[in-house]
């Protein structure tokens, strides 16, 4: 799923020299009618033994799950997640860090309204594993935390190579975390100030707000701050209300599917607002 460490987890188990990735990564082979057998043109460099690896949206797509549904246990599907909120907030700044100087002004609301439907897809997902099970039942799936994936890489990859059935690779995790090259220099700011607010209010979500009682250390803040975001109680609560539900099912499925392999933190880090 999109903003859910893909790109890091692709770049990670590419350097894995028992795997090989796609050429290119997303190859949409499997959403044609009519396959033509020549899946192996995307691996030119692949070699015995090698497990081949592409990454692709194909969980909502009617024609690839029917050819899923006829490989049976021959394939393994990795699906990374993250919780709505945290989602939301990579979502929408990840498209800001894609435009323009004039397009970056757009407010939190308007983000999210205009990639509405793309985001419901993110979040529920609930929904994509059940229509995934119908299609292909007894399917080997690996499920990847975001959140173990951010707090401690080396050891969601021990975990990774061990479900994958691969020896143990020294990778180097450095330079794999594509996306954060995209920043420009005026939102490196806006990183460090978010984190801290995320530090002191966990589970809220900040946007621009010209409420009078903003505190003075925001307003300061502000001033230095392209981003402009503060503590909006509201769409923490329609998040909660609207989306809670549905990952808490989806975590839910996890745990009871004796073919889910699920990486995760220790702790048990379900949605919650607190």
């Amino acid at each position: 799923m999109k903003k859910t460490g893909t790109s890091f987890i692709a770049g990670l188990l590419d350097q894995h020299p028992d795997i090989a990735l796609a050429n290119p990564r997303i190859t949409n082979y499997w959403i044609t009618d009519q396959l033509d057998g020549s899946y192996n043109r995307f691996f030119p460099h692949l070699n015995p033994g090698q497990k081949t690896l592409e990454w692709g949206e194909y969980t909502n797509h009617p024609i690839a799950l029917e050819h899923f549904s006829r490989l049976g246990q021959q394939a393994t599907y990795l699906l990374s997640y993250r919780s709505p909120k945290s989602i939301l907030f990579s979502w929408y700044n990840y498209t800001r860090m894609l435009a323009t100087p004039s397009e970056r002004k757009i407010t939190f609301e308007q983000s999210f309204n205009k990639d509405r439907d793309a985001y419901l897809e993110l979040v529920n997902l609930d929904i994509m594993l059940q229509r995934f099970r119908e299609a292909c039942p007894t399917a080997r799936i690996i499920v990847i935390d975001y959140e173990y994936l951010a707090h401690d890489s080396s050891g969601l990859t021990a975990e990774l190579y061990t479900a994958l059935g691969v020896r143990h690779h020294s990778a180097d995790l450095t330079n794999i975390w594509t996306n954060q090259s995209l920043v420009p220099k005026s939102m490196l700011l806006d990183r460090a100030w978010r984190k801290a607010l995320k530090t002191m209010y966990p589970g809220k979500i900040f946007r621009k707000n010209n409420d009078p009682q903003m505190p003075l250390l925001f307003r300061f803040i502000q001033r230095l701050n392209s981003e402009k975001f503060y503590i909006d109680e509201n769409m923490n609560q329609y998040i909660d209300e609207n989306f809670s539900k549905n990952h808490t099912a989806f975590l839910d499925a996890c745990e009871s599917d004796p073919n889910i392999i699920h990486l995760r933190k220790n702790d048990d880090h379900r949605f919650n607002s607190e």
